[in-house]
């Protein structure tokens, strides 16, 4: 399961930063590749395995954007984690990614990086505060988790994502999904067991409150 939860967070990074997400403004439906910068993760604990191996992926996962990764952890101490959100504005990252030690005091630190003009993503654990901005929060489903994690291990080892494919599209009432607009995120995926790419897609829905949100996660065969 932290395997998927993991690969759905680098796939959400990679749409914020590349394809410029954030506030009320929808991410451009096409855009090449923009290397460089610097992103700030700071995770609940390195203790457990499952947060260890969100950083080591996301880190590996923004090396291959052209992007470097300063990883931190605040051993549940709210206190702690802002500290380190300041040392991320000090040094003017490019983005922010927070598993909250506490899901309402982290909203002091998001503020501070919202008046920054510093995208923040949420992982696992929501922020609560009123008036803390977020691009997304990307949690787990236990159920959907599992399958998703039972098809990556029956594909092997990512062995590399193409450049993504990103389109916009508005549901009305009545479709399968909520109403409402939608961004997808497509990256064409070589895994080790596949003679062929996989296609993952991610999508986001621009929910009431005028945030970007995760909506679903899927891997689906390339058509030939």
């Amino acid at each position: 399961m932290a395997k998927a939860m993991v690969g759905v967070l680098a796939a959400a990074l990679s749409l914020g930063l590349l394809a410029g997400c954030g506030g009320d403004e929808a991410p451009p439906e096409t855009g090449p590749d923009k290397p460089g910068g610097v992103i700030g993760l700071s995770v609940l604990t390195m203790t457990n395995p499952f947060f260890k191996e969100i950083a080591d992926v996301v880190t590996a996962e923004a090396a291959s954007h052209g992007y470097e990764v300063i990883v931190t952890s605040a051993e549940f101490d709210p206190a702690r984690q802002r500290t380190q959100v300041k040392d991320f504005l000090v040094r003017k990252v490019s983005a922010m990614i927070l598993t909250p030690a506490d899901s309402k005091a982290v909203g002091t630190a998001i503020k501070e990086a919202n008046e920054a003009g510093i995208p923040v993503f949420t992982a696992d654990i929501a922020s609560l505060a009123e008036d803390a901005k977020v691009v997304s929060h990307i949690a787990t489903d236990n159920y959907a988790g599992g399958q998703l994690a039972a098809e990556r291990t029956r594909l092997g080892t990512l062995a590399g994502r193409g450049q993504p494919t990103i389109t916009r599209v508005k549901y009305s009432a009545g479709a399968a999904v909520p109403e409402g607009l939608y961004i997808n995120v497509s990256f064409p995926t070589r895994f080790a067991n596949s003679a062929q790419p996989v296609r993952e897609l991610v999508s986001f829905r621009f929910d009431e409150d005028q945030v970007w949100r995760l909506a679903g996660y899927s891997l689906r065969a390339s058509a030939p």
